[in-house]
Order: C-alpha cells, then structure tokens, then sequence
C-alpha cells in the first residue's frame, strides 16, 4: 500500500496534441510502501520486485491518470524491433513496439536507461511507442513503428514525437563492440578500448531519416543515471533499479469528430 497520496506520479507530454493522451512516470522515489522491494513506483515487471507490488504501482498509476488498466496495452520487451498491431489492452509477447488507431487503447513501454519514444498523428489518428534501448536502436525499431504506422495511414509530416529521460551520452560507456554499431559522429573515444555514444542522438537521426520535422521532436533532456532523484537507472541502482512507464493513447472521440477525422 502506497501511504502519501499527494505525490505526483507522472507528468503529460506530447499535450498540444488534440485528440491525444501521453505520460511519462516518474521514480516517485519518497513513496512510502510498507514492505517494498524497491523504492517508489516501480511499474516494470523485468525487476526484483514481486508481480503484486508491480500490479499494485501499475493500478495507482493508472488510476491518478484516470486510465482503465484493462485498456492498456503493454509489450513484454526483448530488445527486438518487432512491431505489433493493437485494438485491446493487455499483454503482447515478444514485442518492443506498439501501435493502435482504437480511441481508448493506451499503449505502454517500461524503461529505465533505455529510451521510451512516443509517436503521434493527430490528423490519421494514430499512435505508436517504442522501446529504444541500444540493441533495439541499432537494428531499427524505431524506423520500424514508424513504417507500420506509415502502412496504416500516418504521414511522417504530421508525426510528432517525444523521446523519454535515457542514459545520456556522457555516462553511456561501451566496449568496443557496441560502439562499433553507431555512427562515427554519435561516439567519442573514452580509456582505453571504451567508447561513449549516444543513444538520443541516434533516436533523433531515425527520426529525422524517417521524415519527421525538427520542429514536431521533443527530445526530452533527462539523463537517468545522472538524476538519482526523479528516475530509475540500472546503471546506477543494478537490482534496486525499477521501470518508469511511457503511455500514449487516442481520446475517445464523438461518431461526428470521428467522421471528420475520416474525411480528412
């Protein structure tokens, strides 16, 4: 049980959008839940944590953002760049992308130095969310959303999209090779045989590669290792660290607004 009801547990973003509810998590870190595995509101099931207390933060979660926790729809995450369809809540295997043109689904990513990123085309009435760790950024997924969303009626000028708090660039040491799989310019040599790069500065690059304006990316400037106070690293915490959570959804709209959205 979660004992002081007047701390926040997550902030709005991508909220100019018309038509579209987004969130972000945050650690929450001075909640005091008797007998908690791990500090705050840890809503990752890839944690230390018994799945009661993950259920438990996620209902809290869910009921401060006033969302049904039978309309969420959240992937169990591999590090793939598999990209599922959606139209319900609930659990999708083996997946690290989402994506859904059904008001009322919201779609869930669990991260903590990973990149959580959230996409939205408020005209076509679509959403999609990735997790973006360096495995899944390399190999594509967020260029891979992005093409499903595309394939259901996105355009890549009208996609906004926002890019959670990650491990920044200075605390994101890697061997060798890692490092070889960025680009040249997104890495700079640390001691030794180690390297640092840049996992926001690739997301960015897909994002624009894939046609998205400069002026629709929020990139948000947050390093979870750094900020011990308002996220969740495993860098930092190794088997105390616990998931924040990136939400994206479709209001519900009237038939008429919904017919209009449809003729556009």
């Amino acid at each position: 049980m979660i004992t002081d009801s007047k701390i926040r547990l997550a902030e709005p973003v991508l909220d100019s959008l018309s038509g579209v509810h987004a969130w972000f998590s945050l650690k929450a870190a001075n909640l005091q839940q008797p007998e908690g595995h791990i500090p705050g509101i840890n809503v990752g099931f890839h944690t230390d944590a018994p799945e009661q207390e993950i259920h438990a933060n996620r209902e809290r979660l869910y009921k401060e953002l006033g969302l049904n926790s039978c309309n969420v729809a959240w992937a169990t995450q591999v590090h793939s760049t598999r990209v599922m369809q959606v139209n319900h809540g609930g659990r999708f295997e083996e997946t690290d992308a989402l994506v859904s043109d059904v008001p009322g689904v919201t779609l869930a990513i669990q991260v903590a130095d990973c990149a959580a990123v959230l996409l939205a085309d408020p005209i076509s009435r679509i959403v999609g969310a990735a997790h973006a760790g360096w495995r899944g950024a390399v190999e594509g997924v967020v260029p891979s959303v992005l093409a499903k969303m595309v394939e259901r009626g996105a355009k890549p000028e009208h996609i906004s999209a926002w890019v959670s708090p990650c491990i920044g660039s200075s605390r994101f040491e890697v061997g060798p090779e890692v490092a070889d799989r960025f680009p040249v310019s997104l890495k700079r040599p640390g001691a030794g045989d180690r390297w640092y790069v840049d996992l926001k500065g690739l997301v960015r690059r897909q994002l624009l590669n894939e046609g998205l304006f400069e002026t629709n990316l929020d990139i948000h400037p947050g390093c979870t290792v750094r900020d011990a106070n308002s996220w969740y690293s495993w860098r930092r915490e190794r088997t105390l660290s616990g998931r924040m959570m990136a939400l994206i959804g479709l209001n519900p709209t009237t038939d008429s607004s919904k017919q209009a959205a449809d003729n556009r």
